[in-house]
């Protein structure tokens, strides 16, 4: 029995040992690979402690574009143009949807207005325009302009003139007006061939007849084939675009025109 004992005592002061030594190793262990902070290291460390984190609000606000300045002074150059046209009312010039036998023709008609002097009603179109040239030279699209028998271009300082179409290119959808006015304002054109996917750019137009509306969004794609006959390649652009802002500049950061 006493011996019993006595290996029991041994062991258990083999395992207190064993577990001290176990115990002391780990101390020891840690306080070798404990990492020695120097002072300037622990300087590095505190300005998240002791300086105020910026707002969410504050950061979001200084990573977006300020469009101010870029629209103040490329507006003064981008115009509205008004267009009347003759519409010729057989059968077999209407469209679909205004064919005298579909009962919509009724609906529709009341918004035609009667030609000055003449049996034919008019249609009142409207679209956008930027100055190219002092003298009054005036880019837009030539569908804006397509059919036209009077064309009148409003300015920003609410001046309006009649203009005239000195050149056409279906293909391409650019038309070239002219107004008789001088010292106008006017915009830069710029290098499309030079644009980015995600680049920032700004629309300037007439949407639904709110003229000088500003809409702004990012490159899409670029080089866009519509295979609709067009000889030249597109840009694709998630900028709201409305009835009445065809014509109507696009505009890189720098204010210059990369598109219409």
């Amino acid at each position: 029995m006493k011996n019993h004992i006595r290996v029991v005592a041994i062991i258990s002061l083999v395992l207190i040992v064993a577990g001290g030594a176990y115990s002391y190793g780990v101390t020891r262990s840690a306080a070798i690979v404990k990492p020695v902070v120097t002072e300037s290291a622990h300087a590095l460390l505190q300005p998240r402690q002791n300086q105020a984190m910026p707002s969410p609000a504050s950061a979001s606000a200084a990573s977006l574009p300020d469009f101010t300045a870029l629209v103040a002074k490329a507006t003064p150059a981008v115009v509205s143009i008004h267009i009347t046209e003759a519409m010729n009312t057989s059968s077999e010039n209407l469209p679909p949807w205004l064919d005298k036998n579909n009962p919509f023709f009724d609906f529709i008609s009341p918004f035609m207005h009667p030609g000055n002097g003449s049996a034919a009603p008019v249609i009142q179109g409207q679209g956008s325009g930027f100055i190219l040239t002092p003298d009054g030279y005036i880019l837009t699209n030539a569908h804006v302009v397509d059919n036209a028998t009077d064309i009148t271009v409003k300015l920003q300082d609410e001046r309006e003139f009649p203009a005239k179409v000195t050149g056409k290119d279906k293909m391409s959808d650019v038309a070239i007006l002219k107004i008789d006015a001088s010292g106008l304002p006017t915009l830069n054109i710029g290098d499309s061939n030079k644009l980015k996917v995600g680049e920032w750019v700004v629309a300037i137009g007439s949407p639904f007849g709110f003229e000088h509306t500003v809409s702004a969004g990012v490159v899409s794609g670029i080089t866009r084939n519509l295979n609709e006959g067009s000889t030249v390649p597109f840009i694709q652009t998630d900028v709201a675009i409305n009835p009445g802002s065809s014509g109507g500049p696009l505009l890189d950061m720098n204010g210059d025109v990369v598109g219409m």
